[in-house]
């Protein structure tokens, strides 16, 4: 009888908790290290991509901040390797507006989408459209109405990521490098 074999995931100790939290318990974080965080978390995505991976769930809180101040992407429970389909589980600031029966798979469309509400959350400390209910911002999206982000840092790359203007997130870390 063949011996199941056993997996697991060997994570690196993350003490200062995940990115959201960490912002929050440091408001003073600079201007330098938020364009750190942000180009770690584009190279995440770019990563995952690469190797087929659409994550589904991308937001600051899966985000984990290691002893150095690194960044490292976690819970992948939601994700899928390929043409799997799995529906959007993404919180509502952070997924692209579903259609009518609220039903969309995760694409790597979807992760940009994502992308754009976490880089948001990184640069201004707080989550698109902050104190509205669900279906007050999936109307707001579905309408095309997205946060200001005139004059925060990465604002272009930000509406760019909710307008679908990037077609992978290889090209969202591109318009980024020619940025910063």
């Amino acid at each position: 009888m063949p011996r199941k074999r056993d997996l697991f995931v060997d994570l690196e100790f993350a003490p200062h908790g995940h990115i959201e939290d960490y912002l929050k318990s440091h408001h003073d974080t600079s201007d330098n290290s938020r364009i750190r965080f942000v180009q770690e978390i584009i190279e995440a995505v770019v990563f995952i991509h690469s190797k087929g991976i659409v994550h589904s769930d991308l937001a600051a809180r899966q985000f984990l901040v290691d002893g150095a101040l690194h960044l490292h992407l976690s819970d992948f429970g939601f994700s899928s390797f390929g043409d799997g389909d799995v529906l959007g589980f993404e919180n509502s600031s952070h997924h692209l507006p579903r259609d009518i029966d609220g039903d969309m798979p995760s694409t790597i469309q979807s992760d940009l989408f994502a992308l754009g509400s976490t880089l948001y959350e990184v640069i201004t400390g707080k989550s698109p459209h902050e104190g509205k209910s669900d279906d007050a911002i999936a109307q707001l999206y579905s309408n095309g109405s997205f946060p200001n982000v005139t004059g925060i840092l990465c604002g272009h790359i930000i509406m760019g990521c909710w307008q679908g203007s990037f077609m992978s997130a290889a090209e969202v870390l591109e318009d980024f490098l020619v940025a910063f």
